[in-house]
């Protein structure tokens, strides 16, 4: 994984150490500085490019130090598309990322030791978003999606209700670890194995270039929005991900390969 990271003379000493771990463990480091321990610089001078560059995809994810973490949080939430989260356990590193798109984290230099954040980098570095629904059922929570099919829920209630968020992923709840279609309104595809989500994602994104040549005029882009896939490594390995990546061969290609 290709790792940001920046810090100010308050979490100078951990970043060295931690871009060293960093690079033993295969992760390729882009060093924001500080490069040299200067005692009155300051970190948003580091902060913020590390932050832009996530937000640009130059990096996949950032590592923002500052003595607190606290000022190196604040300094890169105000980035367009940056979340970042002061983070001091385990837990709350994993969850992050699975739950609240976190794509920055921040440490205190003062506050930490190398054991503790090395800990927490590697929770914040393992992407396991097999049960990362949460994300989906508060969405639909909060926007108030209303349920549309008297067959399984309550005509014009909210599709989901707070008391549906508390049981998430126990046995019977309307809000389980891996979706299902028909059973909530605001779930279009049944979710589970792997590699399902990216087949599904390829096949929402040809509906949209189908919707668009149809019904897309000139100064009236109705269809123009994009289409992404949230998947780990175990995804990309299964065939069906591959087979739905794949172009698949037209016509005219299987003649010309039997001619020659």
């Amino acid at each position: 994984m290709r790792v940001g990271i920046a810090t100010d003379h308050g979490g100078f000493g951990l970043k060295e150490q931690l871009a060293v771990q960093l690079r033993d463990a295969g992760h390729e480091v882009v060093d924001f500085g500080a490069h040299e321990l200067v005692p009155d610089d300051d970190y948003p001078v580091f902060v913020v490019p590390l932050a832009r560059a996530v937000v640009a995809g130059k990096v996949d994810r950032g590592v923002a130090v500052c003595g607190s973490g606290v000022g190196a949080s604040v300094c890169a939430n105000k980035v367009k598309g940056a979340h970042a989260g002061l983070i001091e356990d385990h837990f709350s590193a994993k969850q992050g990322v699975e739950d609240d798109h976190m794509n920055i984290l921040c440490l205190g230099g003062r506050t930490l030791g190398l054991a503790v954040v090395w800990d927490l980098v590697q929770a914040f570095l393992v992407l396991s978003n097999g049960h990362a629904s949460m994300l989906l059922w508060s969405i639909l929570h909060l926007t108030e999606v209303q349920a549309v099919n008297a067959d399984y829920e309550r005509h014009g209630k909210p599709s989901v209700s707070l008391d549906d968020i508390r049981h998430f992923r126990q046995l019977d709840s309307k809000a389980p670890g891996h979706p299902e279609y028909h059973w909530v309104s605001g779930v279009e595809t049944t979710t589970g194995p792997l590699g399902q989500g990216v087949a599904t994602s390829v096949g929402m994104a040809m509906a949209q270039k189908w919707l668009a040549s149809r019904y897309n005029k000139p100064g009236y882009e109705v269809f123009d929005y994009n289409i992404y896939a949230l998947c780990g490594d175990g995804c990309m390995m299964e065939g069906v991900a591959s087979e739905a990546i794949q172009p698949k061969p037209t016509a005219s290609r299987l003649v010309r390969k039997k001619s020659a």
